[in-house]
């Protein structure tokens, strides 16, 4: 009876193995612990990572990229990365160097700086020769030949010298410092035929390498060489066979190779990364992955177990992993993968749980895979670390996150107005990858501008008026509009040519711009009966035309103090006629001031002229003039009075003389005295 559930039970087993689906909770016999906990994110909605990536096409290879030759590191040793590309079929084999040159446009440098004899297939660049300074590039293909390039950069040719030349030909190499009782790296290489791995280390003698061959149980596809167990010293290798078995190879404490079987996966193994995958646990991890569609995770416990995790299953065959952080909305490492689905994944952790992001699609309609992806800092123009892909067509494509941001721009840079006219700039914010901030604006010129709005919450548009006079400086003015997010601030550099005018204007001219009244003496004051000079003054005022101006100009005044008044004549006039400015003190200041201004004002429309206009106070002098007339009439009555009393004193005598000549005498009768 126990035959009908053995055999359904099996059956389920093996299309589970077959379909290359993940075994849950299953421990083998070298207490490997399998898991697979999974989270796949297939939409971009989700609010974790809804950053993008910029897809640039850099470099076609010839003749295709094979196993994903592709490295990024300084083979020229001038302290900026570089990607080393390499392919080719038939009979010939190219070695290439992208270089980030920011003075050209595009900014990207191609050279191919080697060829072989035949297709290369991987290559490497690290300090493996100490006699010789800096890195090194380190090539291997059909051709059998292990060769180390000498590149000094530019257009120069490199040294190239053959450390060996094996049986069959070069599939996989690695660097890192293997024996740390050695000077310098050492070299890892598999042929992807043999159980062999190939080992060479410089020697005291330049250009003489030694060879150590450490055999495998199985033949041997891939090699690769990091750091994975922090109780061991130095680097260690993982090699992955053609059985789809993953190996470990470490250089023992007494000099011995010590390899251990650590997985066998369900379908081919074509690639793997070393790195911190899994900031949840110190050191680094191992990622593999291959044509069962699984990304497995192998991480040694502090127990030394190995702890075997199924991280994602794709849709299809993966080939091309790297390790590292470019993507800067996430707190950790991320890892990039390729594949025969001609995408690009990124593989995350977000609350314990893995999380699968589609970030590129190649678009060529060639069903080649992308087999090559590295991860690391090549554009200084960029922020942050870059994705490299190659595909078997041989097209390199750089990924780069796409930072959210915002834009400053306007559709024209430069203006051209007459002086007393106004423009307008719109102002547009746009948005990089879903940015939604508020942007404040502001604005620096010697112009009188105005913005509306002052902030915008992107995109949006804002418009700058710039106003100017007719009394503008002709010239070019510089308008900077900042636009100002979070600690960001981006400048838009604009300009305003001001030229003349040549509009119809006006001047305003006076008699006099300087006017002087006597103060009000006490009784003009009192009856305020001012009308008479000194305490009225007049100014003659016209209109002079400039550029044919013949309008009506408006006559005011302001900042008249209120001791005087003032009537115009003609409150408005026109070219050729004049105004008479009637300016009257109706009333004394305190105290002593004496001195006093106020404006003539002449406007016709937007034109104004203004003049200002002195007043001058000097003491009355009606005050000393009455003072002299009423001592002079004092003087004249008392003279009179002198005079009326001299004539009566002279009458009285003249009366006394005549009476004492005919006193006792009687005076002759009339008739008498006539004859």
């Amino acid at each position: 009876m126990i035959w009908k559930y053995i055999i359904p039970v099996a059956l389920v087993f093996l299309l589970v193995s077959t379909l290359g689906l993940p075994v849950f909770g299953i421990y083998n016999e070298e207490n490997v612990i399998v898991d697979n906990t999974l989270s796949l994110e297939k939409s971009r909605g989700r609010s974790i990572s809804s950053s993008t990536f910029i897809a640039t096409n850099i470099w076609n290879q010839p003749g295709g990229s094979l196993a994903g030759g592709i490295v990024l590191g300084d083979p020229d040793n001038d302290n900026s990365k570089e990607v080393v590309v390499v392919g080719g079929g038939g009979n010939d084999g190219h070695l290439t160097v992208i270089k980030y040159n920011g003075t050209k446009e595009p900014p990207w440098e191609k050279p191919t700086i080697w060829k072989d004899k035949d297709a290369l297939v991987d290559v490497v660049v690290a300090d493996i020769d100490p006699h010789e300074e800096g890195n090194e590039i380190v090539a291997g293909g059909y051709a059998k030949n292990i060769t180390v390039l000498y590149w000094p950069g530019g257009d120069n040719s490199p040294r190239t010298h053959i450390i060996d030349a094996l049986p069959n030909q070069i599939f996989g190499m690695a660097a890192g410092e293997l024996n740390l009782s050695h000077e310098g790296v050492e070299l890892a290489v598999v042929d992807g035929i043999t159980n062999n791995l190939y080992i060479y280390q410089s020697t005291n003698t330049p250009d003489s390498w030694d060879k150590i061959i450490v055999t495998f149980e199985e033949p041997l596809r891939n090699v690769y060489v990091g750091e994975y167990d922090s109780k061991h010293q130095g680097a260690e290798i993982i090699a992955l066979s053609l059985n789809n078995t993953v190996y470990s190879a470490m250089l023992s404490t007494d000099n011995k190779w010590q390899v251990e079987s650590l997985y066998k996966d369900s379908g081919q193994l074509l690639d793997a990364a070393i790195g911190n995958a899994d900031p949840r646990y110190d050191g680094n991890e191992i990622i593999i992955v291959g044509f069962s569609q699984n990304v497995t995770m192998l991480r040694k416990t502090e127990s030394g177990s190995w702890n075997i995790t199924t991280l994602w299953t794709a849709p299809g065959g993966l080939e091309g992993i790297d390790i590292g952080d470019f993507d800067p909305s996430l707190a950790d490492n991320e890892i990039a993968i390729g594949g025969y689905s001609r995408t690009v994944v990124m593989l995350y952790l977000d609350d314990d749980r893995w999380n699968a992001k589609e970030i590129y699609k190649d678009p060529e309609t060639s069903q080649q895979e992308l087999n090559g992806v590295v991860i690391g800092e090549f554009n200084p123009g960029h922020q942050g670390n870059e994705v490299m892909v190659v595909g078997a067509s041989g097209v390199t494509t750089m990924l780069s996150y796409e930072y959210p941001d915002f834009t400053i721009s306007s559709a024209s840079s430069s203006k051209t107005i007459s002086a007393g006219s106004d423009t307008v700039f719109t102002i547009v914010i746009g948005t990089v990858s879903s940015f939604t901030g508020t942007v404040t604006l502001d604005v620096d010129s010697d112009l009188e501008t105005e913005l509306s709005p002052s902030s915008i919450t992107a995109p949006g548009t804002s418009t700058l008026t710039i106003h100017t006079t007719t009394s503008t400086e002709i010239g070019t003015y510089p308008v900077n509009v900042s636009a100002s997010y979070d600690g960001t601030t981006k400048t838009l550099e604009l300009e305003l040519i001001v030229e003349s005018s040549k509009q119809p204007d006006f001047k305003l001219e006076l008699s006099t711009k300087s006017i002087e009244l006597e103060r009000l003496p006490a009784d003009l004051e009192q009856t305020g009966d001012s009308s008479d000079s000194p305490y009225v003054q007049s100014i003659t005022i016209t209109i002079q035309s400039i550029n044919d101006f013949n309008g009506n100009v408006e006559l005011n005044v302001t900042g008249l103090p209120e001791y005087f008044e003032v009537i115009f004549s003609l409150d408005k006039i026109l070219v050729g006629e004049t105004s008479q400015l009637r300016i009257q003190i109706v009333s004394n200041p305190p105290g002593n001031e004496d001195s006093f201004t106020f404006n003539i004002k002449a406007q016709s429309g937007e034109l104004q002229q203004i003049e200002i206009v002195d007043i001058q106070l000097k003491p009355s002098q009606a005050g000393e003039s009455d003072e002299v007339e009423s001592e002079s009439s004092a003087w004249i009555s008392r003279i009179r009075t002198i005079m009326i009393v001299g004539i009566i004193i002279l009458v009285i005598i003249i009366i006394i003389v005549i009476n004492n000549k005919y006193k006792g005498k009687s005076i002759p009768e009339e008739k008498e005295q006539i004859e």
